[in-house]
């Protein structure tokens, strides 16, 4: 799968996974995470302010991706684990939270390991 799928492209998509279109324009800001550190065996928690900065009601899909820092040559280079479709009105912001449970950190080899 290197090389082929959002999670290892190194290249530059025409357009990015999960991209889509709106009549609106979104603006984020204020991530915050639970904690500096993340623990073995723990939730991450984290919250993000999203405004809905353009003229019309819309949805906006919220995506968030984990990436190493170092990885191996076969680890993917980031990985989709939270999503959330949110109805905003022109100039409504909301606090959206998000919840990654624990095993979404791990990661398997080809060879299972």
């Amino acid at each position: 799968m290197a090389g082929r799928t959002y999670r290892y492209y190194r290249g530059t998509p025409l357009y990015p996974f999960g991209y889509g279109l709106s009549y609106s324009k979104f603006t984020y800001r204020e991530l915050e995470l639970e904690t500096e550190k993340i623990r073995a065996g723990r939730v991450l928690r984290l919250w993000v302010t999203v405004t809905n900065s353009g003229d019309y009601d819309a949805d906006e899909v919220t995506q968030v991706y984990l990436s190493k820092k170092e990885g191996g040559a076969q680890d993917p280079l980031r990985r989709l684990c939270g999503f959330c479709r949110t109805h905003l009105a022109a100039g409504e912001t909301r606090r959206l939270q998000f919840e990654i449970p624990p095993e979404l950190f791990f990661t398997v080899q080809e060879d299972g390991g």
